[in-house]
């Protein structure tokens, strides 16, 4: 059973815990709020994973294909399960590396955003 006094304690830390969140994505928005970055690229779910779709007219289309497998972003496996999109989001710098499956190889294509 929650007593009051345990009841105050835990709405304390989880005013903590949303404080602290708000303070981390003021400073991201102060830092980086007026930087947008273009890709060529997009993904799709497909069987429990995450497709290249390549946006027309984009310089990504000549080294990344539609239907290309995405298996990591910088290295990063966890793109093969965590949206690359998500991913993509907290890459620092401009130049980046996804790697893809194609035709039953991987390859490591580098790629730079656009601002």
């Amino acid at each position: 059973m929650l007593t009051a006094v345990r009841f105050r304690a835990l709405a304390i830390v989880l005013g903590l815990l949303a404080a602290a969140g708000a303070s981390v994505l003021a400073a991201t928005i102060a830092t980086h709020g007026a930087v947008t970055r273009q890709f060529g690229w997009t993904v799709v779910p497909g069987s429990g994973t995450y497709v290249v779709r390549v946006l027309p007219d984009s310089e990504d289309g000549r080294a990344l294909r539609d239907g290309d497998r995405v298996i990591a972003l910088n290295g990063d496996r966890r793109a093969e399960r965590v949206s690359p999109l998500l991913m993509r989001a907290l890459l620092a710098g401009p130049s980046y590396t996804v790697t893809v499956e194609r035709a039953g190889a991987e390859v490591t294509v580098p790629l730079t955003t656009r601002t």
